[in-house]
């Protein structure tokens, strides 16, 4: 379990999911672009299955994989709270979500099971 508390949001929350990224059917490059261009983001929540196909672990990613976690790394910089829920399609990734697995992912926060945000008054 995971928690994320924003009391007084000064910016918007985002909430992505099943984009399915690929090379052709679903570019990945216009998924950067609108990640690029969010306004304002203080919170991108994205509810899995990221890619058609995705082990995970860096090793194993390809120029897409890449690319995308460099625009998420991007927002973390900007002090964006990424917050990544795992899907059906990335069991792969690191559990639990530990300091060393931090350092090389671009998210705030990696869930794979419950995610609790609280956003003003609700949660």
């Amino acid at each position: 379990m995971s928690d994320l508390e924003i009391f007084s949001p000064k910016g918007y929350l985002y909430i992505l999911a099943d984009s399915h990224l690929d090379l052709k059917q679903t570019p990945y490059q216009e998924f950067i672009a609108m990640l690029d261009h969010l306004e304002k983001p203080e919170v991108v929540l994205f509810l899995g299955d990221l890619f058609k196909i995705w082990l995970g672990l860096p090793k194993f990613w390809g120029k897409p994989h890449k690319e995308v976690m460099q625009a998420f790394e991007r927002l973390k910089q900007r002090r964006v709270h990424t917050v990544f829920v795992v899907g059906n399609r990335e069991v792969l990734l690191p559990k639990p979500y530990n300091e060393e697995w931090k350092s090389k992912f671009p998210f705030t926060h990696l869930c794979h099971e419950n995610f609790f945000l609280t956003w003003g008054e609700r949660q």
